[in-house]
């Protein structure tokens, strides 16, 4: 969806928004975004949004994406702005951009403020890079997936899978054979009940796993994963249950700090288990 659609049609019975959209990496909220804030959720009707307007509005703290990490201080800073009670709004809102930076303390800092805010306030923490928020943050947020405009899709470039291993990434997802999980054990070339096409399958997703692992690294190809299942789910509603199960595994990996097996023996399985019946 896009961020028009998520603010018309979101109601807010929660707190706090995970907002995942790869260009987040080079945008956050736009100031037309920010209308509907206003008119959303702090109720009032602002003829013209502007920077200067957004920077001083007493209810909104807006972290923006100006450093390498976020670290405590900065958790610190939103904490202070919810001590204080709204003033002339019904609730505060703060709006964390590139989230995936919050540092080890600062996201336990940011973990506790969520867990238990002052007073009411909405957060929302964008990020192009989900796999790298602590499953903590995100078991304490309701999550979507955002579409940018076609001209901003265009001129941003986020840092995840180059186009040639993007375009195989969607071309794996719109060729699954059928809506189960398959997970009985590893196949390999020596399963007599393997087809050549099968077979053919596996050779490819071993040396696409070896080569992704060593150019990109797990946490990049997790997130690519998480776009292009949110892709697809677009364009085929019966992927749900699929998709679902891939959730589920990947949430798996998310909670592990340490992988237990290679990335490269992960995502083995992780491409052939969901490939095959």
């Amino acid at each position: 969806m896009t961020l028009s659609e998520f603010f018309q049609n979101i109601q807010f019975s929660h707190h706090c928004y995970g907002l995942f959209s790869p260009q987040f990496e080079n945008h956050g909220f736009l100031v037309d975004d920010y209308s509907f804030i206003f008119e959303k959720i702090f109720l009032t009707s602002q003829q013209q949004i502007s920077e200067d307007l957004i920077s001083n509005y007493p209810d909104l703290l807006v972290l923006k994406n100006e450093k390498s990490s976020l670290k405590k201080s900065d958790v610190e800073k939103i904490q202070q702005f919810c001590e204080i009670p709204a003033t002339v709004s019904p609730q505060r809102v703060v709006i964390i951009e590139n989230g995936d930076k919050l540092s080890l303390s600062s996201s336990n800092a940011l973990l506790k403020l969520l867990e238990e805010p002052p007073h009411p306030c909405l957060f929302f923490l964008l990020s192009t890079h989900p796999s790298k928020i602590l499953p903590t943050i995100l078991s304490r947020m309701t999550r979507y997936f955002i579409e940018f405009p076609k001209e901003i899709k265009e001129s941003s470039k986020p840092d995840l899978l180059d186009e040639k291993d993007m375009n195989w990434l969607e071309n794996y997802f719109s060729h699954l054979k059928n809506k189960n999980y398959f997970r009985s054990q590893f196949i390999d070339k020596n399963n007599k009940n393997a087809t050549i096409e099968e077979l053919e399958m596996i050779a490819q997703i071993l040396n696409i796993s070896k080569e992704f692992t060593e150019k990109y690294g797990l946490s990049k190809i997790l997130d690519a994963i998480l776009y292009c299942m949110a892709n697809h789910l677009k364009k085929d509603q019966g992927f749900l249950n699929v998709s679902r199960l891939m959730m589920s595994e990947i949430r798996i990996a998310w909670e592990r700090s340490e992988f237990h097996l290679s990335a490269s023996h992960w995502l083995n399985q992780f491409f052939i288990g969901f490939y095959f019946v």
